[in-house]
């Protein structure tokens, strides 16, 4: 699909496929080369948290994740768009590689988009589940 005749929300949509089927060179496709990327946290037990500045830094993000967590359950279950944000809510179920021990949260992720593309994402999910699994 070209982006010119995308809505944002398939914009992110088609984001959340490319992750889902490891394509991590074409999410960062969909990013602004002046993204800004927050996943919030405590870095010292969760270190693919933090901001991240630049298709660079975002591909660190996921370079990191991928080494820490096995997704079984990620699931984008409602998208909402106004203007140039989209809101989506899911669920996700995730696997410490480090520890084996499972977390567990509902969460929402916010992206504004600029010319078609994500300039910003703001992640939100209650870390305490996280935390407990890989500590």
């Amino acid at each position: 699909m070209e982006t010119a005749t995308m809505t944002n929300t398939m914009v992110v949509q088609q984001a959340y496929g490319h992750f889902g089927s490891g394509n991590i060179p074409a999410l960062l496709d969909s990013l602004t080369d002046d993204v800004k990327w927050h996943e919030p946290g405590p870095k010292e037990i969760l270190p693919w948290v933090g901001t991240y500045n630049g298709k660079q830094g975002v591909g660190e993000f996921f370079t990191t994740l991928d080494r820490e967590i096995d997704f079984l359950k990620f699931e984008p279950r409602e998208f909402i768009e106004q203007g140039n944000k989209v809101v989506a809510l899911g669920y996700m179920e995730a696997k410490s590689k480090k520890t084996g021990r499972t977390s567990a949260t509902d969460w929402a992720m916010v992206f504004t988009l600029k010319n078609g593309k994500v300039s910003n994402f703001q992640s939100y999910n209650d870390t305490h589940d996280g935390v407990e699994a890989f500590k």
